[in-house]
């Protein structure tokens, strides 16, 4: 559960995809999980093979380089996962 916005609290679950791209997704999760946890999640969802990605970013023109996992701005644990 997680306290929304306007102060309610609100069931989540434990895992979810956040974003599917054309070379894998992002998995959002109420607490920090394993790579090998998130890896067995999408395995069992999706199928497939999955290895965990690069966070590359740009800001202010230059290349950043961020943790995998790493907390977003609603406190959530966010991992980058790619297909293998």
């Amino acid at each position: 559960m997680t306290l929304s916005s306007m102060g309610f609290i609100v069931p989540h679950p434990d895992y979810f995809i956040s974003h599917r791209g054309l070379k894998g997704v992002v998995v959002e999760c109420v607490e920090n999980k394993t790579d090998n946890e998130v890896i067995n999640w999408l395995h069992d969802c999706l199928g497939g093979n999955w290895v965990m990605g690069i966070w590359e970013v740009t800001r202010e023109g230059k290349k950043e380089v961020l943790p995998n996992p790493n907390k977003n701005s609603h406190g959530f644990w966010c991992y980058l996962v790619r297909r293998a």
